[in-house]
């Protein structure tokens, strides 16, 4: 689980997001009747997650600085209220590996880092 539906599950924002969102190196699928989003992202990208706890089970959360790098990384805008509670130094090591490919989207990434560090 990644993006905003792990923002959310910490704790980091309130508003319930209608998707589940979460990330995979396999085929990206769309399960509007459940209400869950599966994006691909390559493997050198798949990272960052903990396993948590929920009910009698579990679920890999992304850390809170890898949920905002990969909501940027789809096109989405992290909630600006989350950025303080962010570790730079976090942010910028995952981003490192954002950064050693080479995509459109990485390149986004890129953007927001200048913008993310400039702001700090």
């Amino acid at each position: 689980m990644s993006m905003h539906s792990a923002l959310y599950l910490r704790g980091l924002i309130d508003q319930v997001s209608s998707t589940v969102e979460a990330v995979t190196t396999k085929r990206p699928a769309w399960l509007r009747e459940l209400g869950i989003r599966y994006r691909k992202i390559s493997g050198k990208l798949f990272f960052g997650y903990e396993r948590l706890a929920r009910a009698n089970s579990y679920v890999f959360v992304a850390t809170p600085e890898k949920a905002v790098l990969d909501t940027v990384y789809f096109g989405g805008s992290p909630d600006p209220s989350v950025l303080n509670q962010l570790d730079k130094e976090k942010i910028l090591k995952i981003s490192e590996a954002f950064l050693g490919l080479r995509s459109y989207r990485t390149k986004r990434v890129a953007r927001w880092i200048k913008c993310y560090v400039e702001k700090k």
